[in-house]
């Protein structure tokens, strides 16, 4: 049984070093880049050495969010419509990088709302 499985090493890792994350990863942790890549193929079986290095990635997960969003025009889109699909591309990023820290899709929902509501002084709507 694997309990942290090579796809969900690879998001949590790429997203905490980026491409080169196995390597940096052996770095960080002080193990071979040899281990690093049977786990990046086989996942981490065992299970405490699984749960320390999951944790350790979720700790250091860095939700990143463009601060001017590129939206690409085609046609004569409606500003409207294009904010509310570049709002919708950050609050989807948010979501995935949220789940990726260990939080529920629903927690991540809620807070991205909760932050929204605080920032315009409403109740988010």
């Amino acid at each position: 049984m694997t309990t942290l499985p090579p796809t969900e090493l690879a998001d949590l890792a790429s997203r905490v070093f980026g491409p080169g994350w196995q390597s940096a990863l052996a770095r960080d942790r002080g193990v071979a880049v040899r281990t690093v890549q049977r786990w990046a193929k086989d996942g981490i079986s065992k299970p405490e050495t699984a749960e320390a290095i999951r944790a350790y990635l979720q700790s250091r997960t860095v939700v990143s969010v463009p601060a001017a969003p590129s939206v690409q025009v085609f046609g004569d889109g409606e500003t409207r419509s294009i904010l509310t699909e570049a709002m919708r591309r950050i609050a989807a990023e948010i979501v995935v990088s949220s789940k990726a820290a260990g939080w529920s899709e629903e927690e991540a929902r809620h807070a991205l709302s909760e932050a929204v509501s605080k920032r315009t002084g409403t109740d988010g709507k």
